[in-house]
């Protein structure tokens, strides 16, 4: 295998860190020189750890070094195996047993390996007696051989699932090495290579079109992982306690890229194309996959399951006529639209939760929504910089001779940009671009101030802002962006129409401040609030609760506790997405509908921990003497004092 980490994905906390000119500097400032310059990416921060490391201790100083190489150390590793060419190895093992000597060889071609027993591991050698690994089971043993042949042999499987026409077939995966294996016993979706840590594979090949252009055609885009992991969900080594044996079973081990792994796949190969000459990158349609793998034929009825009384989650089940199933979890209403088509998706919502005879048609099973929407609308998104767009183009292959595909033009400009490092994930949009007009954004911030019945104070640039505002605004000595802040002598929220790029930014910023400062009380209001913890508290397992109730006096703080706690740690996604689904219909039952991503919601939740915290603080001085002395001092003194 192949690192791959440095040569072709960058990561953005590293870049953050190397283009800045600051030496040493105390670890809050890193932390807001990162999130400033983009550099804390939710998704790349919940594995490095680099928020959290940041935060243990605020006050200390770091050089630049000592913060490189932990992220260094802490990034996320990626390796790669290419396999090429159509067959498949069929290793025969040979069990050698003699007074001297007991191992396991295998011959393909003219590549010998030999397994030998040394206590409790298994050491492979190759045919100089050299050490290549060793591993705890004879049969990962067995499947790293296989590894090591497919990688010297050029092989490759699943050659009878592709697009006729097709040469120089290869199957590239990506694995991250520190990650716990899964589905090691599953060849078909490659869970014996690489321990069980591939996360994504592409199967692909090329061709000249009629124009004499050289096209790379994507065969398929496929996560066995992440997909088993989006239904049955995800679990670490900690939810032992948190979930019962089969559940746990169940569960995938967590790893990452869980929702961006079909963007990492297509980045990489678009890297791929623009370093080996090709004029076109090209991948299969939806029609063309659900033909290869016949999915739509013989479907007898789709049915659809909540997974409460709100409606979503929500399960789709194919069932079909040979009485096999197909399982697939969605989340909300465009989810299910996308999945099963929009005529079936109105169907469904309006309370036809079973769907057989005419009703069926126009079902869809998926790979369209895959195939033709989301890798067309992130590769439009990506590639924009670029001034390109995806196409369709036809080519001479297929059962018929002629395959219309979706395809993007590897253009000059591109391919030179390409051969340099991509960002991992997300890159970072230009702050000061607006998307929506100011008139928009302001109308939303006072929809939402009546909504909420929070004061706020619009400004068109910073220099409208209170005097004693400006000089917190001054004081920070950067030029990082002000689009929003609290003032607690007040009450009062301050916004900053020119910092403020959208209105969905517009609607997350609000909420960041108010939930941070006046918790999830003090935006609900008490009784909805008091229903979501309670809703949250409901949901969770009989021990959990237990627990929750030994450490706290009522469901309700509990549920609150356990809200900011989850949300902070980040350490149980299934959870956290249950939550957040909650949060969202709360919000939604309140009329706030503005589409703001998970990882928002989920730092805002957060933050209330703050208002908790502050809370807890209060509490403890009204109940002393000191307490009530200090509350006292700290009321007289306001009166010379402006606090932010």
């Amino acid at each position: 295998m192949e690192d791959i980490t440095q040569q072709i994905f960058y990561s953005n906390a590293e870049r953050a860190v190397l283009e800045s000119t600051q030496q040493r500097a105390q670890a809050k400032q890193w932390l807001a020189l990162l999130q400033k310059q983009g550099g804390i990416k939710m998704a790349e921060d919940r594995w490095t750890g680099l928020t959290a490391w940041l935060s243990g201790d605020l006050d200390r100083i770091l050089s630049k070094e000592e913060l490189l190489q932990y992220i260094d150390s802490n990034c996320i590793q990626l390796e790669e195996v290419l396999l090429s060419n159509e067959t498949h190895p069929n290793l025969q093992w040979e069990h050698v047993v003699t007074p001297k000597y007991n191992y396991y060889q295998t011959t393909y071609n003219d590549l010998t390996y030999i397994i030998q027993q040394d206590r409790t591991r298994y050491k492979v050698f190759d045919m100089d007696g050299i050490l290549l690994t060793e591993t705890d089971t004879l049969v990962s043993a067995q499947n790293r051989v296989e590894e090591l042949v497919r990688e010297h042999a050029d092989i490759t499987r699943n050659a009878e699932w592709t697009t006729p026409g097709l040469t120089q077939l290869k199957t590239l995966l990506l694995a991250v090495p520190n990650i716990e294996g899964y589905n090691q016993e599953d060849a078909t979706h490659y869970g014996d290579v690489a321990d069980g840590k591939v996360i994504a594979w592409i199967r692909f090949g090329e061709i000249t079109d009629g124009a004499g252009h050289h096209v790379l055609v994507l065969d398929e885009i496929q996560s066995k992982r992440h997909q088993d992991g989006r239904q049955w969900g995800y679990r670490t080594v900690a939810d032992r306690e948190n979930f019962s044996i089969e559940d746990y079973i169940r569960r995938v081990p967590v790893a990452p890229f869980e929702k961006q792994w079909h963007e990492l796949a297509l980045k990489r190969m678009l890297r791929y194309a623009a370093e080996n000459g090709y004029d076109i990158l090209a991948w299969t349609t939806g029609e063309q996959q659900s033909e290869r793998y016949n999915l739509n034929a013989g479907v007898k009825s789709v049915e659809f399951k909540s997974c409460n009384k709100q409606g979503f989650p929500a399960l789709l089940t194919w069932h079909f006529s040979n009485a096999e199933s197909k399982v697939k979890y969605v989340s909300d209403e465009t989810e299910l639209s996308r999945v099963i088509g929009k005529e079936p998706s109105k169907k469904i919502l309006n309370g036809v939760h079973r769907l057989v005879g005419d009703d069926l048609q126009g079902v869809s099973n998926g790979m369209q929504a895959f195939y033709d929407q989301i890798l067309v609308e992130f590769a439009n998104k990506y590639t924009k910089k670029w001034n390109n767009r995806v196409r369709d183009i036809m080519l001479p292959i297929g059962t018929e001779g002629r395959s219309q595909m979706h395809a993007l033009d590897i253009t000059a400009e591109m391919r030179l940009s390409l051969m340099q490092e991509q960002p991992l994930f997300k890159e970072v949009e230009n702050p000061y671009t607006q998307k929506d007009n100011q008139n928009s954004i302001r109308q939303t911030l006072v929809e939402l101030s009546k909504k909420f019945n929070v004061t706020i104070n619009i400004v068109p640039t910073r220099y409208e802002l209170p005097e004693q505002i400006m000089r917190v605004v001054n004081s920070k000595k950067s030029r990082s962006l002000f689009p929003g802040m609290y003032d607690s002598r007040t009450g009062m929220v301050h916004f900053v129409l020119s910092e403020i790029s959208s209105v969905t930014e517009a609607g997350s910023l609000f909420l960041h401040e108010v939930i941070a400062h006046k918790g999830i009380e003090g935006l609900l209001g008490k009784k909805r609030a008091y229903q979501f913890y309670a809703r949250v508290f409901d949901s969770l397992d009989s021990s959990t609760q237990t627990t929750l109730l030994q450490k706290h006096r009522n469901k309700f703080v509990a549920g609150a506790e356990y809200v900011a706690q989850v949300a902070e740690r980040n350490q149980n996604p299934s959870v956290i997405k249950r939550i957040i689904l909650f949060f969202r219909e709360i919000l939604r039952s309140i009329g706030f509908n503005l589409d703001i991503h998970d990882n928002e919601i989920q730092m805002m939740l957060a933050n209330s921990k703050k208002y908790l915290q502050h809370q807890k603080t209060c509490r403890y001085q009204s109940d002393t003497k000191q307490g009530q002395m200090a509350k006292a001092a700290n009321n007289r003194s306001s009166k010379y004092q402006q606090t932010l």
